[in-house]
């Protein structure tokens, strides 16, 4: 049989079953008797959305269920995996904003992209746990987010490797963009990334996981209103943390400005 004649009949074949899921719902509706209609109507909810979403996978691929799973809500996409196509973005930024409670496995992954984007003229603030931050030095507080880690051995290398960074871009003789990190005193319960302003990643800190390549995240990339909750925030917790700055370098001005820790 032509192979064009069997891909028609395949597609009436969905169109059918979706057709008579939507009849199956509006019969659903009209029906007097409640437990007639209700069953009808889950019915026909049942097929419609088998057939749409077998369809799918048939026509576009194994990635449309996904995209069908990172389900779209208020302009973000709820991923059930974290994985790179954002943070690809952090050596063309212009500003960075990035809220973590140690940092490691984003500093340490993408140190060279930061550079990068520093030699690029990017502003960069950075906020990252205490080391006299509850959740470093009480032990209960520590293993219920995230069991078994160093935090505090975590902040250590993630801080030296910004700091040796940083002054390897001004022995350059590096002269724009700027580098700053705070410490953060508040009790982290996410993870955030913030780039250009325009689109953020917002990973929550799971009970005794803290945040792992395995935790959900959100990924807001259209709505503005959602994005100017998680920039607000931020900023709130900036300010909060003014006090306890750790390192700040704008390569723009003289080193002598630099407020660089000793080795």
């Amino acid at each position: 049989m032509n192979r064009k004649l069997i891909t028609r009949y395949i597609a009436l074949f969905y169109a059918i079953g979706i057709l008579a899921g939507v009849v199956l719902i509006l019969a659903g509706t009209r029906l007097s008797n409640q437990e007639w209609s209700n069953g009808l109507l889950a019915l026909g909810v049942a097929v419609s959305s088998t057939v749409a979403v077998t369809g799918l996978f048939r026509w576009l691929g194994p990635e449309a269920l996904q995209q069908v799973t990172n389900t779209a809500v208020w302009g973000a996409e709820i991923r059930l995996q974290a994985d790179a196509d954002l943070f690809q973005k952090i050596r063309g930024a212009r500003r960075l904003d990035f809220f973590f409670n140690t940092g490691r496995a984003l500093i340490i992954t993408y140190l060279d992209d930061i550079e990068e984007a520093l030699r690029r003229s990017c502003q960069i603030r950075i906020l990252l746990s205490s080391p006299q931050n509850a959740c470093v030095t009480d032990t209960h507080a520590r293993e219920s987010l995230s069991r078994g880690v160093d935090l505090d051995g975590e902040i250590t290398s993630v801080t030296k490797r910004l700091s040796a960074a940083a002054k390897k871009l001004r022995a350059e003789g590096h002269h724009s963009g700027s580098l700053e990190i705070r410490y953060n005193l508040a009790i982290p319960s996410c993870a955030m990334t913030i780039i250009d302003d325009a689109v953020a990643r917002v990973t929550p800190y799971l009970p005794f996981q803290g945040s792992s390549p395995t935790s959900p995240c959100i990924d807001v990339t259209q709505s503005r209103e959602l994005l100017k909750v998680y920039a607000d925030t931020f900023e709130a917790l900036w300010s909060y943390n003014k006090d306890n700055l750790f390192l700040r370098v704008n390569f723009r001005q003289q080193a002598e400005n630099d407020i660089v820790p000793q080795d």
